[in-house]
């Protein structure tokens, strides 16, 4: 199988927030900044009821805990904002401008073959280890990092996508 398609830059900034919405060092990042949050807040907490800060205790505790709920509630979705901007402006600025153009890929029987202008690669299927996709593009794993980006543009129609996993499945022992 041969497949001929061009990548964008909004793929490609499509794939890097895929990466970081499906990695396990962004979920583990926002766990974190939950619980500083959390441990801030006790502490703040503590101490106003330690040295007696406050007339009402009670309130300024309950005060200082919503603030903390809105602040772990909107962790997630602030830390992936500025991901997002960064990503967006670090693309403009010309970072993974080698990952946007054309490509060709093909599919031997022992190997994926990209060719992406004057630059070639080839896979081995045994370093495959999943294949991905979202409503905009494919992604063919061959680490944690590291995948080929096809977007879903470049097929045909659906059954030229699923011509493409069925022959990966087949020939790629890791995604069987």
């Amino acid at each position: 199988m041969k497949l001929e398609y061009s990548v964008s830059k909004e793929d490609y900034f499509r794939y890097c927030m895929y990466s970081y919405d499906h990695s396990d060092i962004a979920k583990k990042q926002v766990m974190m900044v939950r619980l500083v949050f959390a441990g801030v807040i006790l502490l703040i907490t503590l101490v106003a009821l330690f040295f007696q800060l406050t007339d009402n205790p009670l309130l300024y505790s309950i005060i200082l805990w919503i603030v903390c709920a809105a602040l772990v509630a909107n962790t997630k979705r602030s830390m992936r904002n500025t991901n997002e901007k960064q990503y967006r402006k670090q693309i403009n600025d010309g970072r993974g401008s080698e990952f946007i153009g054309d490509y060709t890929l093909e599919l031997s029987e022992d190997r994926l073959t990209l060719l992406m202008q004057s630059r070639k690669s080839e896979i081995d299927y045994n370093a495959v280890e999943r294949v991905e996709q979202d409503e905009f593009c494919m992604y063919i794993y061959c680490g944690s990092m590291s995948a080929v980006l096809i977007p879903l543009s470049a097929f045909r129609d659906s059954h030229q996508r699923e011509e493409l996993l069925d022959d990966l499945k087949r020939k790629c022992p890791k995604i069987n």
